[in-house]
Order: structure tokens, then sequence, then C-alpha cells
């Protein structure tokens, strides 16, 4: 055993016999139809999984991937199971870094296992899906069977299929700026926006690209082919094309990547490269690094500036994760549950406005809950602990020490390229990870190389050997059912979870329809609001461990209680009925507490819906107010919720005013006044706590003026309302203004005399939202009182451009225009 390990450590391959060579030559060449197949699943994956999700959520973005990914494994395994049987053998080839994968499985699913929410660990959800441990299996599984079945040359075809995904990627990303969409579908409207916007879609794959393209350039120089191929000026094309895409999407944390790969790749081509092909192998990736270096260095003025979508910034990210670690050291809140550690930890800076800090604030950020940090690296450690991360640490350490040794040990040639263009690629996706936030399919290019890395340097050790024996068909059929059951279970289960989405997409879609027809003033059928119900109905059944569907299944009942409750037709058994909607809607929010308890999402989503329906819940007043108070301790830094535990208590105290003025006992009259004086106070209190935390939010200053209107202090609620008007205006910029609460001010002003700022802010309302009917009604109204006939005719018609039917707008138009003839003739 001394003997065989001393042959390991000195060569990548031990000394075989004429007999054993042969059957090397064999298990590498395996059956060339299912190795084939096999090449065509791997390569469609890595095709297909940047380009396969619609637009519908933002969950179903990583839930397509996901999918495609288990499909792909199961069919693989299938494969790989014939394969096994067609070669009559079963050699588990592999070494310390398979190992270091399986460890790092174990360690996954324990953290799942114990995490705060164990469903988003182990599945994922909300753009989790790469961080889950099933997403983690299957990637394992593929690493493995490649490993086994794949050599050298099929490494070659699927980087450049690589390298092919990555250039389409770019084409598409620069057309889209300019507004042209080549794939089909919402394609790339959504899913290369999310979840870092077009530079994580775009900007990543092209430092990708890059790298790959340059290292292949490399390996055909080193291959010893003096005049440029067809596939050598593709490949130049390719770089190009990479490059300009890095400068359109000009970013440091790019330049950085591409820079750290390219430099570790010229030190190896430099000292192992001859002297006589040095300068001609080295020219390509010294520009590409020069380039990258000056780039980094030079503030260079963006031509182009595309869409970005906020994120943490690295320090802030580094706090939050040496926090989360300080509560839960060992295997962190699970995989997906970053959100929590963030709502918990969350600095106060975030709060302030946005000037103030440097890429933190875009528009309502503060009032956000992100799911995930600045960096992926410190997102997995979050999610996984200690432990996790020295699972993870061990895995490229074995990596950069199994790397570094080859790179020194073997002589040149193209081979040497190959593998330097495979870990080349893993430095730039592992320094965009550690510094930026990746999403699924940048997971799977990591994985995937890593299984290419795996091909090249796994040829040392045999872990499991099997031929013509009973032993074999035990060993095989074990090893081919396992793998294909695990597959088939991870398959159907996200088909069911696939099903529920797509459900719930379909519902979502129908309450944005209401959403627009509520907000347009228009009436809603009883029958529409039905179909959004049982639509949401049955997502909750097809997956009841969903945060989402439950959460938005009680939104929905919140509005038809609302609606039952106006309708004063309905007598007695409108009554009955609201009580148990409001009861229903209480209860789902509840259980989606229980889901996970820690998420403060899901505890505001609680206190929000016993705020619509206190008053037909028993204890309704005392359940909301511990709602919003557990709130309040799970994210205590967000001004949104301080400002929705005070809307509470504004409603309460119009509640109990109507209750006092009910009330015959003097004493049960003195005891309503006593508590509505209370919720009064709790009010002010918590409206001036919001704006202490953020003191340019305007809904704090909406509510506060409201406040104050009800006191009859006019002055301190016109103040108030033209604060909450002057910060909401700031916002419109940012794509942040709120239209509803411009129409809320413009009812206050003109509830209080002030027709001009009323006017103001009903037209700023419609000019956000041109569709908002209400505010534009209001408007022409406000123009009518005021003699200016003409604009209140103009206003009017541009409802009808919406919505040329309504039969309301056509009277009131028709009314207008006669009153103004007959005002034209008496002047006359």
């Amino acid at each position: 055993m001394a003997i065989v390990s001393q042959k390991i450590a000195e060569h990548d391959e031990p000394v075989e016999n004429s007999r054993d060579r042969k059957k090397t030559k064999k298990h590498q060449g395996g059956d060339e139809k299912t190795t084939l197949f096999l090449e065509w699943v791997y390569g469609i994956l890595l095709f297909g999984i940047p380009f396969f999700f619609l637009g519908v959520t933002d969950d179903l973005f990583d839930l397509n991937k996901q999918t495609l990914l288990f499909a792909g494994t199961l069919i693989a395994s299938i494969v790989y199971g014939v394969h096994i049987v067609s070669t009559q053998s079963v050699r588990i080839r592999g070494s310390f870094l398979t190992l270091t994968l399986l460890l790092l499985a174990i360690v996954w699913c324990v953290a799942s296992f114990l995490s705060l929410y164990p469903y988003v660990s182990f599945v994922g959800l909300e753009g989790h899906a790469s961080t889950s441990f099933a997403t983690l299996g299957s990637l394992i599984i593929l690493i493995i069977i490649s490993t086994n079945v794949f050599t050298e040359k099929h490494v070659v075809h699927l980087v450049r299929v690589l390298i092919g995904t990555t250039t389409l990627l770019s084409v598409s990303g620069l057309l889209q700026i300019f507004g042209v969409f080549i794939l089909p579908g919402e394609i790339t409207k959504t899913g290369l926006m999310y979840p870092g916007g077009l530079i994580n879609g775009v900007g990543l794959n092209a430092a990708l690209g890059l790298v790959l393209a340059i290292a292949e350039i490399v390996r055909l120089a080193m291959k010893g082919r003096h005049a440029l191929s067809v596939l050598q000026i593709l490949l130049s094309l390719f770089t190009g094309l990479q490059l300009i895409t890095l400068i359109v999407f000009d970013d440091w944390a790019l330049w950085t990547s591409v820079a750290a790969s390219l430099g570790f790749m010229l030190l190896f081509l430099y000292v192992k490269a001859s002297d006589e092909r040095k300068i001609s192998w080295l020219v390509l990736p010294s520009f590409a690094l020069v380039f990258s270096l000056t780039m980094l260095a030079v503030d260079v003025p963006k031509v182009v500036a595309p869409l970005q979508a906020p994120q943490l910034s690295l320090s802030t990210s580094f706090a939050i994760t040496l926090k989360a670690l300080q509560e839960r050291p060992l295997f962190g809140y699970g995989p997906g549950n970053f959100g929590v550690a963030y709502t918990q930890f969350r600095p106060n800076k975030i709060s302030v406005w946005p000037k103030e800090l440097d890429n933190e604030n875009i528009g309502k950020i503060w009032a956000e809950r992100f799911l995930q940090s600045g960096s992926q690296l410190m997102t997995k450690v979050v999610g996984v602990g200690l432990i996790g991360f020295g699972a993870l640490i061990l895995l490229f350490v074995t990596l950069a020490f199994k790397a570094i040794r080859w790179l020194v040990q073997k002589k040149d040639g193209d081979d040497y390229a190959l593998y330097l263009g495979v870990v080349g690629s893993m430095i730039t996706l592992g320094v965009l990870g550690a510094i930026k936030p990746i999403d699924f399919s940048f997971t799977f290019f990591l994985w995937m190389l890593i299984g290419f890395f795996s091909i090249l340097s796994a040829r040392s050790l045999v872990l499991i050997k099997g031929q013509h024996s009973n032993r074999f068909v035990i060993l095989s059929s074990l090893v081919l059912f396992t793998i294909i059951s695990i597959s088939l279970v991870g398959v159907m289960f996200a088909s069911v979870r696939y099903a529920a989405d797509v459900t719930f997409r379909s519902a979502t879609s129908k309450d944005r329809a209401l959403s627009v027809k509520i907000q347009a003033g228009e009436q809603v059928s009883e029958q529409e609001l039905n179909d959004l119900l049982s639509t949401l109905e049955r997502a909750v059944k097809m997956d009841p461990y969903n945060h989402r569907y439950p959460k938005a299944l009680a939104q929905a009942l919140v509005y038809k209680t609302s609606s039952l409750a106006t309708n004063t037709n309905g007598g007695q058994e409108n009554i009955v009925s609201v009580r148990a909607l409001a009861t229903n809607a209480a209860t789902l929010s509840q259980q989606v507490v229980a889901l996970n308890p820690r998420d403060a999402r899901n505890m505001q989503n609680f206190a929000d819906t016993l705020q619509a329906v206190f008053p037909f819940v028993e204890n309704g007043y005392g359940l909301t107010q511990q709602a919003y108070a557990e709130t309040l301790k799970l994210d205590p830094q967000n001004p949104s919720v301080h400002t929705a535990f005070a809307k509470f208590y504004l409603s309460a105290y119009l509640i109990l005013v109507r209750q006092q003025e009910s009330l015959e006992k003097k004493e049960e009259k003195n005891q309503a006044k006593e508590e509505a004086s209370k919720a009064l106070a709790e009010t002010e209190r918590l409206l001036r706590e919001a704006i202490a935390l953020k003191a340019d939010y305007p809904e704090a200053y909406f509510h506060l003026g409201t406040l104050f209107a009800m006191q009859d202090n006019k002055k301190e609620a016109i103040k108030n309302f033209d604060t909450a008007l002057e910060y909401n205006f700031r916002l419109i910029p940012l794509r942040a203004a709120d239209e509803v609460l411009f129409y809320n001010l413009g009812l206050n002003f003109e509830a209080l005399k002030q027709q001009d700022k009323a006017q103001t802010a009903y037209k700023l309302a419609s000019s956000i939202q041109p569709k908002y009917y209400v505010a534009l009604w209001r408007s022409a109204l406000l123009d009518k009182e005021q003699g200016n006939d003409e604009a209140s005719i103009a206003t009017l018609k541009k409802i009808l451009d919406y919505d040329p039917q309504n039969k309301t707008v056509q009277d009131k138009i028709k009314e207008f225009e006669n009153k103004s003839g007959s005002h034209a003739e008496e002047t006359e």
C-alpha cells in the first residue's frame, strides 16, 4: 500500500501493464453511444440553464433552472446506468476532491435540517435555489458521473459550448440595452435583470467567456497551428465581443476577477512556455490583463448606463455576517435564510437619504429586506455557519493544491492550456462569488468547471471496481437505482412545486389586473374575486410549505372582507360572512408565521392582516398589538414597521371615537375616551420614531399630518402634508414615488381648503400612473370648481383614452360641456 501511495504521489497515473492499459482505454472511452448522449445532456444543460426561465415570478426564474437541472440529472443517471451495463464494469474514479465534495454535501444537509426554515434550505425559494441542498446534490451527482465517463476530449467540447453560451448572452444583453430582444418571450426582458440587474446577467458571463476564449486560443496555438484556423478567428471575435461587453457594463468586480484569473494564467504560461513560442502565446492574455488593470484603475465615463438592482455593500454584508455567526456559529441560519439575519442586524445607516451613502440606498431600499448579501460567499456563510464554511474552504484548498501541483509538474502542451483555462475560469467565478451576489446560472457554471477540473485531474485513485461478478451486479444495481431514485424524487417534487408556482403565477396575474381596476376606481365583481381566491387556494393545496402562497391568499381574503363590510345591503348575512372571512385571513397569516417565525416579513403580514380585519376578529385589537410588537422586535430599524403600527392605532382611534358616541353609560364613555387618547399618543410616538429612523420618510409625515388634522391643528397638518409632498416628489426620479400617497395628499389638501396644493398632488399622481382614474377625476372636478372648464373637460377625456366605454365620465363631459355652452350664451 505504501508503494502504491508513493507512485500516486510521484505521478498522476500509476504504472500499468498492457492489459491494464487496454482496460483503462476501454473504460475511458466507454460505450461511444452512451458517452455521446451524456455529452449532449451536459451540453444542453450548459446552454439551456442560463436561458431557461419564464417572466412570471421572481422565484420561477431559478425554479425553472432548477427543474431543468433535476431533469438533466435524472437523464444523466439513467444513461450512466446504461453505460455501466454496456461496459460491464463499475469504476468510481476520484480523489480527495471527491471526498471533500461528499463532505460538503453532508454538512449542507445538516445545516438544512437545522435551518430556521428547512423548506427553503432543502429546495430553495425566492432566488435561493442555487444554495439549496437539492441543487447541490444534483450537481455533485453530475460531477461524479462526468468524472467517470468523460475524458479530456469531452471537456474541450463542453468548454466550447460554454464559450458559445456566454457569447450569446453578451450579444442579447448588449442588444437589450437598446431595446432589441432576440430571444423569445420574456427571457431577456426579465431573466437577465435578476437578481443583480444586467451586470449580473451579462457582465459576469462576459468575464467568464473572456477567460475561457483566451485560454482556448492559447490551447490551439500550443497545439502547433501556425496558420489561423476558422475556430481561432471566431474565438478572437468572441474575445473582442466579451471585452466590449465588459466595457459597457463597467464594474470594478468584473475587472478584478478577469485580472486575477489572467494574471494567474500568465504566470504559469510564462514559466512553462518554450522560448520560441512565448511571444505568440502571451500576447493576447497580456493585452487583456493590462487592459483590465487599466479599466480597474481609470474611471472611464460610461456611454451607456444599464439598469442595476440595488445590493448591500461588502462592509455591511460583513458586519451582518459576523453578528449572524455570533448567534448561530456552527451551522448558521440555514441556506436561503440570509434575509432573517439582515432584518435582525441591519445597520441604522440603511434608513438615511441616498446622498449620504455610496450605493446602498436607492429609492426605497431602506424598506427592503435583502435576501442575499453583497457577496455570494458571505450569503453562504450565514446559511451554513463555520462548519459549512470550513467544508467549503477545504474544497477550494483541495482544488488549489491539486491545480498548482499539476501545473508545476506537468510539461507544456495543448492539454496544459485547457487545464489552465478551466482553473482560470474557476478563479474568475470564485473572485466574483466573494465580492458579488451570483445567481443560479453562475453557481451551475462554477460547479461544472469543478467537474471539468475533476475529469482532467482525477486519474489516480479507483475507489470502487467490479467486473463480470456477483459483486459487480449488486454494486452496479445499487449505484444505479439509488441515483435514479434520488433524481426521480427530485424531478417529481420539482414538477409539483413547478405546477404550484405556475398556478400562483396565474393568481398573481389576476391580482395585478384587479389591482389596476381598484386603483383606477373601477368596481371589482364578486366573480373576479372568487376566481382569484380559488386559484390561490389551489396553489396552497399543491405546496402547503411555501410561505408565499397562504400569504397572498390571506391578502385576497382581506380584500373580500373589506368589500363585504362596505356592502350595507347584505344585512346580518354579510356580518356573519365578514367575520368568517376575517377569521380565515387571520388564521392563514398565522400559519405563514408558523412556517418561519423568525422572518419579519411573515410576522408583519400577520400584523397587517389583523390590522385590516381586527374589528371582526375576537380579541383582534390585542392580537394586532402583539403582532406588531413582535414585528418590531424582529426588524427594529425599519421605519415602515413603525408607520404600519401607527396606522393601526389611528384606525383604532377612529373606531373608539365611534364607539364612544354610541355608548350610554358614563363610565364606558370615559373608558373609551381614555383608550382613544392612548391610541392617539401611541400613533404620534410611533410616527416620530419612524421619522427619527428616516428623516425623509414621506408616508410617516402624511400620517402625522392626518393625526393633526383629526385634532383640528390645521397649521401642523398642512406643514406635515407639505413635507410628505416634497419628499415623495424627490423619489420620482428614482422611480420610487407613491402615486397613492399623492392622491391621498390631494384629498387632505382639499379638505383643508388648499386647492392649489391638492391639484398639484393629483397631477403628480396621474403623471406617475396615467391610468389612475380617480386622481384624474378629482383633478377634473377641482378644475371645474375653480372655473377652469376647458382643463376640466380635457382631463376627463384623458380617462376616456384608457377607458373609452366609461359611461360616468362620458355623462360628466356632456354635463360640463352643456354648462360651459350655457355660460357662454349668458355672457354674450
